[in-house]
């Protein structure tokens, strides 16, 4: 005994069948190889190779002590705040780790100010609280206007309006 199947519910299923399988090549589901990841050029990361950072190539500085407008800020250097210059998206930026979350700050750097492209400062999402959430706004408060800056050996002094800090190059950054 054989089963027929009507002319037309064949001709759909044909139909069907081909427009699964081009929506699986078009997605990529069947190729036969995996994605190789995105290289720096496709994802904005740049070699850190004198890209704008000079002087600080792609240093990384610790907090040891600091000020503002109260006095000083003790916990900078019991809870120090990590700086480092990179170029992220084609920009020079400054990354700044703080107890709670990092923030990337767009920077523009001349002979003795860093500039920060305070509308474009990028902050992680974790919710902060207590003293942690203090040491995140200290930092934000210090990239919301331009600082001056003094480079020696290992040692960097930045000042803002209110707000100074002195932190020291970690041994294993590049000078």
């Amino acid at each position: 005994m054989s089963v027929r199947m009507p002319a037309a519910r064949l001709l759909w299923a044909g139909v069907c069948g081909l427009v699964t399988l081009v929506l699986l090549v078009a997605s990529g589901c069947a190729a036969a190889t995996p994605e190789s990841p995105p290289s720096a050029s496709s994802t904005g990361e740049q070699p850190c190779i004198d890209r704008g950072l000079a002087p600080f190539g792609c240093a990384s500085f610790r907090s040891v002590s600091g000020s503002d407008a109260s006095g000083p800020v003790s916990w900078l250097s019991t809870t120090p705040l990590t700086l480092t210059f990179s170029v992220l998206n084609y920009t020079p930026t400054l990354i700044i780790v703080t107890p709670c979350n990092t923030l990337n700050v767009p920077i523009t750097i001349s002979a003795d100010h860093l500039t920060p492209h305070e509308n474009d400062i990028v902050v992680g999402t974790k919710g902060c609280i207590g003293s942690a959430a203090d040491h995140e706004a200290w930092a934000r408060q210090l990239v919301s206007s331009p600082l001056s800056y003094s480079l020696q050996q290992d040692e960097l002094h930045l000042h803002g309006s209110d707000q100074s800090i002195l932190l020291t190059r970690n041994a294993a950054s590049p000078r």
